[in-house]
Order: structure tokens, then sequence, then C-alpha cells
């Protein structure tokens, strides 16, 4: 996994949205 970073806090989000995504499938 990459090293905590400022982009990093910018992939949480996006991969929170896409689990969702994916739960609602």
């Amino acid at each position: 996994m990459k090293p905590p970073t400022r982009e990093s806090k910018k992939v949480e989000p996006m991969k929170l949205v896409r689990v969702l995504a994916e739960l609602e499938r």
C-alpha cells in the first residue's frame, strides 16, 4: 500500500463511494 500522503486523503472518500456503489448493486 502507498504511504500516507495528501493524495491518500482524496483516495479514501473515493474508495468509500466505490464500496457504497458496490453494496447498492
